[in-house]
């Protein structure tokens, strides 16, 4: 058999430059369109890439990037990214599936079906980034402050006595004439 010689890719750019062009095209999102990161990690080489589908069925393509420092990437590229990725997103699906040669899946989904797919992590690794995800994600500020739920349980506390009165008024109007007779 023929010797195979592999090729050395060289980086077009730093993962920090890409971080920098992946996070404005995530401020493109709305509920309107959907965009879908991938990370593809092999033995030597992250490849990423986005991609916005409109609802018209366009998309629009991110130029792909390949890293060859998997460490630099992991570090700059994707926990940063997914700490973003969090933080403008409310996630509804954080999860880790098989993918091959005992390496696994992470995807992550928003309410507003953007999503980010790594593929080809070790597990302990995708774990440590999945548990990251899911602990920015359980720390972000619900959309109601608690001045407002006592606001609403005091209104809801009044219209439930309003109400029992009202039905108090009806029944006694009701009996009323009954007694009179």
């Amino acid at each position: 058999m023929d010797e195979v010689e592999k090729l050395e890719i060289q980086d077009t750019s730093t993962p920090q430059q890409y971080l920098d062009k992946i996070n404005n095209f995530l401020k493109q999102s709305t509920p309107e369109n959907s965009i879908i990161f991938e990370f593809d990690i092999d033995a030597n080489y992250c490849h990423a890439k986005a991609t916005k589908y409109e609802i018209d069925g366009s998309k629009e393509e991110l130029e792909e990037e390949t890293f060859s420092n998997l460490e630099l990437v992991i570090q700059e590229l994707l926990e940063p990214f997914l700490n973003q990725f969090t933080k403008d997103n409310k996630i509804v699906i954080n999860q880790i599936s098989p993918y091959k040669e005992e390496k696994v899946s992470l995807k992550i989904i928003s309410e507003h079906n953007d999503m980010c797919n790594i593929h080809g992590l070790q597990e302990k690794e995708t774990t440590r980034i999945s548990e990251a995800v899911g602990q920015t994600a359980s720390n972000k500020p619900s959309g109601i402050s608690q001045e407002k739920i006592d606001q609403r349980g005091t209104g809801n506390a009044l219209a439930f006595i309003f109400s029992i009165l009202i039905l108090g008024a009806i029944i006694l109007g009701m009996l009323a004439p009954n007694f009179l007779k």
